[in-house]
């Protein structure tokens, strides 16, 4: 690439930049890793085994990459203790670090590369779309899950509506955090979250800090959607058996709205879920619906119309 630029007139320093640019782009997408990368991976030094559901997988650390990095945002999903002789898992995601950047390689092929911080924003989309692949059996819904005595809310709402800022205040005032993002739907319509850290965005941080004070000191990691999110992990997690729902919530955070619980349909809930549904090896079928129904027909289903974050906090209070 070089030499053609060169030869089309381009100065020396120039076509350098250029192609140590493009090789920095093709790196980040997955296109191209060092060679140093590719044959280190064989020799990892520390492996973390991620397992939740019908996930099993390893994340092998080589390189300069350093699980340090990863623990605070993933611990929570590593399996304990010693795994014995020829306990494999499923599949396998190899950080390596090389040169200021980890590289994500899915069974050895490269994926993407970013520098540290960042690369926990790869590697969590990358076991997020792991995860949702690997579920068998009922449905993942966009929402957020909470549990509080024999309480299980669901907090269901579209991006920029607040659901992950108060879902932070909710875990500081009484509710355990089960996940901000997904909630599992299984066939008999019980639900349990899947428990990632919440990834708040730039503009929540401020008002998000005064319920998670540690929230400012944690590392900013770039997305690929060009938003900058720093990863939250609540010292406490809600067990993951499956619940029963006692509650749904739609957020329709309004400017100037006085704080309400207004009472909805549980069809109107039911919508919400179904809606947002994903299943990769399962299709709702009419037993699985009407097992859903039923649920929402006992459960509180509400809209929560709102500005004021403690207002809205000190409403869902009641369902708990």
């Amino acid at each position: 690439m070089a030499r053609d630029l060169l030869a089309v007139g381009a100065g020396r320093a120039e076509a350098a930049a250029y192609v140590a640019d493009a090789a920095r782009a093709w790196m980040a997408a997955g296109c191209l890793a060092p060679r140093e990368v590719l044959e280190v991976q064989p020799a990892p030094h520390a492996v973390r085994r991620v397992r939740l559901d019908e996930l099993t997988l390893d994340l092998r650390f080589s390189g300069e990459a350093s699980p340090a990095t990863f623990d605070p945002v993933f611990g929570q999903l590593y399996e304990a203790g010693e795994r014995g002789a020829g306990d494999s898992a499923a599949g396998r995601l190899d950080l390596v670090g090389q040169d200021g950047l980890v590289f994500l390689l899915k069974d050895g092929e490269p994926l993407a590369a970013a520098p540290p911080p960042d690369a926990s924003a790869l590697l969590k989309a990358e076991l997020t779309e792991a995860y949702v692949e690997s579920v068998e059996t009922g449905f993942l819904a966009h929402g957020a899950l909470l549990v509080r005595g024999e309480a299980t809310l669901i907090v269901s709402g579209a991006p920029g509506a607040g659901k992950t800022t108060l879902t932070l205040a909710l875990a500081s005032s009484g509710w355990t955090y089960g996940g901000d993002d997904i909630v599992r739907i299984d066939p008999d319509a019980r639900v349990r979250g899947a428990p990632f850290a919440a990834a708040v965005k730039s503009g929540a941080w401020a008002l998000a800090a005064r319920f998670a004070p540690d929230l400012l000191g944690l590392p900013i990691a770039l997305r690929a959607d060009g938003q900058q999110v720093r990863y939250w992990r609540p010292a406490r997690l809600a067990d993951r058996a499956p619940r029963a729902p006692t509650a749904v919530v739609l957020l329709a955070r309004q400017a100037g709205a006085a704080a309400s619980l207004e009472a909805i349909a549980p069809l109107e809930a039911l919508h919400a879920l179904v809606e947002s549904a994903y299943a990769a090896h399962w299709r709702l079928d009419g037993d699985a619906l009407a097992a859903l129904a039923g649920r929402l027909e006992t459960a509180t289903c509400a809209r929560l119309v709102y500005e004021d974050l403690d207002a809205a906090v000190a409403l869902i209070e009641s369902l708990g």
